[in-house]
């Protein structure tokens, strides 16, 4: 049965679970069978100075498969110990990430197979216990695809991440406690901050630049917008229908951001007929591009292409003394003394 993480790692904690009563001498274990009771009364196993948490009976394994193209007849399956997890078949849109998360019994052997009836595009993707990746494999062309087997281990809940405050090396499933100290993480910025351990999007690189989204429409654009997001944040939306555009048009968008964001363009296009191709243009330079979309009838959310935006602002008055002949965004800057 499939569960959400947060109902997992409560579970896997000990919290809020409901357990069978038990002879005496006995305790619900992870899994909920009866076991018999240890001297570890505090679930820890004494390691000389420190205690270190025991592993739990439990484990949970995600699978997360890509879909370029050609998605219509994959089929792809989860087997452990010779029994089928689960098997979602036929239901895929083109250029989309998919994943599927169990719940499993620890110390099982798994197989991921993939496949497709007319032998077209099988899907690439990646297998990870607790939260760790255990196998990856690529996309190919064929009939099936079978995995090498891997292995399902007990999960110990947890800080995962090593650049946290609370990082814990005994873990292996991060449970979203982790603890960082936040600001900008870039050498390169003004305000760098070395104790910095997570980048909050605060850098800055001394500018900004102009950023243009230039979009080929397709033959029903106002099924179409498009979404910039800059490190989490949403810094541009246009919806195809609000704006009227034009079907076969070139349509062009521009927005100044700081410079130091790492943006990605996001393509929602509501009935899956197609999507608009398009190139990023930065400070005049392009800085990333993509084709046409074909959709298969289902609605479609996908990021096209991802892009840094560099610094190119400064005075662009030719008759100041601070003109700077580079610049391509106005600053303020021309009448600084």
């Amino acid at each position: 049965m499939t569960r959400t993480l947060a109902t997992v790692v409560t579970c896997l904690l000990g919290l809020g679970c409901s357990t069978p009563s038990c002879p005496e001498g006995q305790t619900a274990g992870a899994d909920g069978a009866c076991v018999a009771d240890t001297d570890d009364t505090d679930g820890t196993v004494d390691s000389g100075d420190t205690d270190v948490p025991v592993p739990t009976r439990r484990s949970l394994v995600r699978l997360e498969w890509d879909i370029d193209v050609l998605p219509t007849d994959n089929v792809v399956e989860l087997t452990c110990d010779g029994q089928a997890v689960f098997a979602p078949v036929s239901t895929f849109t083109v250029y989309r990430t998919y994943s599927e998360e169990n719940e499993l019994p620890a110390g099982q052997s798994c197989v991921v197979r993939i496949s497709d009836r007319r032998g077209g595009q099988l899907a690439g993707g990646r297998a990870i216990v607790c939260s760790q990746e255990v196998l990856t494999w690529e996309p190919r062309r064929g009939k099936v695809f079978e995995s090498e087997p891997f292995d399902t281990y007990g999960c110990v809940p947890g800080c995962a991440d090593p650049v946290a405050e609370n990082y814990d090396a005994t873990t292996n499933l991060d449970d979203g406690s982790c603890i960082y100290v936040r600001g900008c993480t870039n050498p390169e910025a003004e305000n760098f901050d070395p104790l910095a351990t997570k980048d909050d999007g605060s850098c800055d690189l001394g500018g900004f630049g102009l950023v243009e989204v230039v979009l080929q429409t397709d033959d029903h654009p106002e099924d179409n917008a498009i979404r910039v997001m800059c490190n989490g944040s949403q810094a541009l939306r246009v919806d195809g229908a609000d704006e009227g555009w034009l079907k076969n048009a070139i349509v062009r968008l521009p927005i100044t951001l700081d410079a130091g964001l790492t943006c990605e363009v996001v393509l929602e296009e509501r009935v899956g007929d197609k999507g608009p191709g398009g190139r990023v243009v930065v400070c005049g330079e392009e800085a990333a591009s993509w084709l046409e979309l074909t959709g298969d009838g289902r609605d479609v959310e996908v990021a096209v292409a991802t892009f840094d935006v560099v610094a190119c602002s400064g005075c662009t008055d030719p008759t100041s003394p601070a003109y700077d002949p580079e610049a391509v965004v106005e600053d303020g800057s021309c009448g600084l003394p």
